[in-house]
């Protein structure tokens, strides 16, 4: 399940760079971006994998 506190760090990313997240799939951008927001890399790659799984089904 994601969390609200990563619901907001995808928000907020969106709102600056939705082509690097969406269409290029820039994780190294997105993953740099959580990191400046206080999120550990692994968190980032946790939440990832969720998005990841939920848009799987």
């Amino acid at each position: 399940m994601i969390e609200p506190h990563e619901y907001c760090l995808l928000d907020e990313y969106l709102e600056q760079d939705w082509d690097a997240f969406i269409i290029e799939q820039d994780w190294d951008a997105f993953i740099s971006f959580a990191e400046t927001k206080g999120f550990e890399a692994s968190e980032v790659y946790q939440l990832l994998n969720k998005l990841e799984e939920k848009a799987n089904g």
